[in-house]
């Protein structure tokens, strides 16, 4: 019985998703990602703010909570002004922390359903197999059975 390759966890394959995880992660804002098919959170916060000085007094407010700038943390738009800052490193921390544990386990759920696919496809091929020997094995049985009856047939006919 030859079988196809099973899935098998490897930890250098899983540190590279969590590695891609981690990217993406440091360079996102919250929200559902389209990709991801989920909501996933980064370690950027953004908001918007009509006037420049209630941004920035919430830009202040945030700072002293313990967010940080970024390379670009204002800019004008067309309503206000959009400022974007990385969330406090205690908050990047734990949020990675459950976004890497999300990889570990899509990763561990993606395997397994590899393997079941690969399982039933195996199985799927037997009975085929199976089937086919029953069904050649039945037409073989039938013909000798119609041949032994034509004897009998004639036999009693008298016909040779």
């Amino acid at each position: 019985m030859k079988t196809s390759v099973t899935m098998k966890f490897e930890k250098a394959e899983l540190q590279s998703r969590q590695d891609t995880q981690k990217f993406q992660y440091e360079n996102r804002y919250d929200g559902h990602d389209a990709f991801e098919g989920r909501y996933c959170t980064g370690a950027l916060a953004q908001f918007t703010e009509v006037s420049l000085q209630a941004g920035l007094e919430r830009f202040h407010e945030l700072l002293t909570q313990g967010y940080t700038t970024t390379d670009l943390y204002a800019q004008g738009t067309g309503t206000g002004i959009t400022f974007t800052l990385r969330k406090p490193s205690n908050v990047v921390e734990l949020e990675l922390k459950e976004e890497l544990k999300i990889v570990e386990s899509q990763y561990k759920a993606e395997i397994e359903a590899y393997n079941e696919a690969l399982i039933e496809s195996e199985v799927q091929k037997h009975l085929a197999t199976a089937e086919r020997k029953r069904l050649e094995e039945a037409v073989q049985a039938t013909a000798t059975y119609r041949q032994e009856l034509a004897l009998e047939v004639r036999a009693a006919l008298g016909v040779k």
